[in-house]
């Protein structure tokens, strides 16, 4: 009885001393990993938490092509009316609310480029590169951009990049000529021209820029067969009669520059030949008696008829008389020295 009394006594004790040591914290259950859990589990978890958030991003990302499309051509038809201000803020509403939205940028860039707001418009074309590094189009149009701005060097570089990617282009060998000529880089321009040529794409836009490019180095026997080609295409053009006047002026032929001269004056209107005669551009000429005469008896507002006499008649069956030619280029351009 001692004994087992004694027990009881030690058990109690060593219970007691127990009681006041600190338990140890109860060990929780760990949850399912989410990849764990059933497919359908997640679907369902995610259509809970945020499924109304979900489904209004899906739908409006699936109206942006349409909203694209209608912003496109509301701003067309607002330009057609003359309304391009307007078109313009039609345009940059719609990119406000989807800045992301590549079509709207595409659109509203080419409307500044035809607002000769280049500097934006190579803004929007810059970012939509950033967004599409390997679609060739935006570079083309980016160049066409800086060549606005003459910025030539730069517009240059990207017309190359666009060359790279699709060489055979014949939009971005025109352009890539364009920028040449208009840079003061002559010679480049027609190795752009020639390589148009060789691949027989050429074309009455290929031929004013051959002919300018001739002007420019001086070899106006070649620029004046490349203009009597042009001058006798289909629609009237003014630069072309006097480019072809002033390329038959820097060879001292005032016959040849009155001939030229006495059509423009059919096509156009006495008081525009009479224009072009005053420039320095004609200043070879200016003192033959030849010339003098004619521009004296335009000043005297003489019809077309009276003066048709003093050009030359034609000397044989090959000489074809002076034609038409289609839309012009701007020619004064600024050349820049190297």
């Amino acid at each position: 009885m001692l004994i087992a009394g004694a027990s009881v006594l030690a058990l109690l004790f060593v219970a007691s001393r127990l009681h006041g040591l600190p338990r140890a914290p109860a060990r929780s259950v760990p949850a399912t990993p989410a990849a764990a859990r059933p497919a359908e589990s997640r679907a369902e978890g995610a259509e809970a938490a945020g499924g109304e958030d979900a489904r209004f991003a899906v739908s409006r990302l699936k109206e942006l092509p349409d909203r694209a499309r209608d912003a496109r051509l509301a701003a067309d038809t607002l330009a057609a009316r003359g309304l391009a201000a307007e078109a313009l803020d039609r345009l940059e509403r719609e990119l406000n609310a989807a800045p992301a939205n590549l079509e709207i940028k595409s659109t509203l860039a080419a409307l500044l480029m035809e607002q000769q707001r280049f500097a934006e418009a190579r803004r929007l074309l810059a970012e939509i590169i950033e967004a599409q590094p390997r679609d060739p189009e935006p570079r083309r149009r980016l160049a066409e951009a800086l060549l606005g701005m003459k910025r030539y060097a730069e517009a240059y570089d990207m017309a190359r990049w666009h060359l790279d990617a699709v060489p055979a282009d014949l939009a971005g060998r025109k352009l890539a000529a364009r920028i040449c000529l208009d840079g003061g880089w002559h010679d480049q321009a027609l190795i752009h021209l020639r390589s148009i040529a060789d691949s027989r794409q050429e074309d009455l836009e290929t031929r004013q820029l051959f002919a300018l490019a001739y002007l420019r180095l001086g070899q106006y026997v070649k620029a004046v067969s490349q203009l009597n080609e042009l001058a006798r295409s289909e629609q009237p053009d003014k630069s072309t009669f006097y480019n072809l006047a002033l390329a038959y002026a820097r060879q001292s032929q005032a016959g040849e520059t009155i001939r030229v001269l006495t059509r423009a004056v059919e096509l156009f209107s006495a008081a525009q030949v009479l224009q072009w005669m005053a420039d320095a551009d004609f200043e070879p000429i200016h003192n033959d008696p030849l010339f003098r005469t004619f521009r004296a008896q335009l000043s005297q507002q003489q019809s077309p008829t009276a003066v048709v006499s003093l050009a030359p008649r034609s000397s044989g069956p090959g000489e074809r008389e002076i034609g038409l030619m289609p839309s012009p280029l701007q020619r004064g351009v600024p050349e820049l020295k190297r």
